[in-house]
């Protein structure tokens, strides 16, 4: 309908498009399956288009061009555009096309993109991207709409490290970040820590680059970043089975963000369900939430109050109580995995006191200007004695009267 002339009324356009099939030319690529423009856009009004149903999708053969495209002609329809002569009806005739920007959701319908047909949430990462390929929306042009055909899950979530938190301010320091030149780097430390300590931080389904601008270490305050961390979802059945893994940057005020130091952390290969969340450092033991999380909608986990129970003997015993109703991870894993797993020990073979002792040489010793997973409470520093050391922290956790104690990460897997 055209809105050139006042006497016209536009009314909103909408369509339904289900239990249809798309043959395509195989084993011969080409043509469009679908495809929607938007040639009349004067006081259009664009609705809701419904692309399959569950148990009445649509099935898109193998081998076109795009199974599903959007149109970004613009301009006056005069003259016609190749693919729609139709459109020259007289010099009166002329509209003028703009961008389809309307979202489609696109996810109850089958695609075959070489292996069978698929609904997109059943895709491995390689099927998604071939997908993509023959798909023409946002990702393609910015004034597109967009294409949803997956939900990806988003973590908001909050945790505050026992190592660089001070329980006067209510936030961690960022000691490391502050340093000149900063001391945390740029990319993830966590491959090359598992490559050190096998085992120790396995990445499952992640094809993210982990690394962020340097700008991002230049913002302060609440919001300045402390260091890495890592981030796992865990199977909502069997909470020892890992389906994704994520490194994210934590906040001093106990936020988890994404590579641009203010976002939600994104896992772009697990489709929103329900998972246990478990969150882990370098040098501190992880927690994990009591339950399976459902992250539709996007929850907010707190993992530094008690109301958000976690995986343990109690539901506060995976965490350390660093100030009257705060909880933080435990500081002091120096080895992040040893014989025993995930734990802290002050004394008895492969204790995480040792390290800490061979990096500064001799016990007064100090070595500054690092970021060393022997470097406790995260000040930049490794220290064996002396005010602010390391070695304390270790201590105080297993029990000043019991030093041959043990804290054991829950799980410890």
């Amino acid at each position: 309908m055209s809105g050139n002339s006042s006497t016209i009324v536009q009314v909103p356009i909408n369509g339904v498009f289900t239990g249809n099939t798309f043959n395509s030319l195989t084993p011969t690529t080409g043509g469009i399956a679908m495809s929607f423009y938007n040639h009349d856009s004067d006081f259009a009004t664009l609705g809701t288009f419904t692309v399959g149903t569950v148990g009445s999708e649509n099935v898109f053969a193998k081998d076109f061009s795009y199974a599903v495209y959007l149109g970004d002609q613009t301009g006056s329809t005069l003259p016609a555009p190749v693919d729609f002569p139709e459109y020259d009806l007289g010099a009166s005739s002329g509209t003028i096309m703009a961008c389809w920007n309307t979202d489609i959701n696109i996810l109850n319908n089958t695609f075959d993109i070489g292996s069978g047909p698929q609904l997109p949430p059943a895709m491995n990462h390689l099927e998604r991207l071939a997908l993509e390929n023959i798909l023409y929306h946002l990702p393609d042009k910015p004034c597109l709409g967009e294409l949803i055909y997956f939900l990806p899950v988003e973590v908001y979530a909050k945790v505050f490290l026992q190592g660089p938190y001070d329980s006067l301010s209510g936030l961690m320091n960022d000691a490391l970040r502050a340093a000149a030149p900063t001391l945390i780097p740029d990319s993830e430390p966590y491959s090359a820590i598992n490559t050190a300590f096998p085992g120790a931080f396995v990445e499952v389904n992640n094809y993210v680059v982990e690394s962020v601008s340097p700008s991002v270490f230049t913002v302060t305050g609440d919001n300045a970043i402390v260091d890495w961390v890592w981030l796992e979802l865990r199977d909502k059945t069997n909470s020892n089975t890992l389906l994704a893994t994520r490194c994210a940057l934590v906040q001093r005020d106990g936020d988890i963000v994404d590579l641009d130091g203010s976002s939600a952390v994104l896992f772009p290969d697990s489709y929103v369900d329900e998972y246990y969340l478990m969150v882990r450092h370098r040098n501190h033991l992880g927690a994990m939430t009591a339950t399976a999380i459902d992250f539709t909608g996007a929850p907010f986990i707190d993992f530094t109050v008690a109301s958000q129970p976690t995986y343990g003997t109690t539901p506060t015993s995976a965490r350390r109580l660093i100030k009257t109703g705060i909880y933080g991870l435990w500081a002091g894993n120096t080895i992040p995995k040893s014989s025993g797993g995930f734990q802290i020990l002050y004394n008895n073979s492969g204790n995480d006191r040792l390290p800490i002792l061979t990096v500064v040489g001799t016990p007064l010793n100090v070595v500054p200007n690092v970021y060393m997973l022997e470097d406790v409470n995260m000040n930049g520093e490794v220290k064996y004695n002396g005010s602010g050391n390391d070695r304390v922290i270790i201590l105080g956790n297993v029990g000043t009267l019991d030093p041959l104690n043990v804290i054991t990460q829950e799980p410890n897997n």
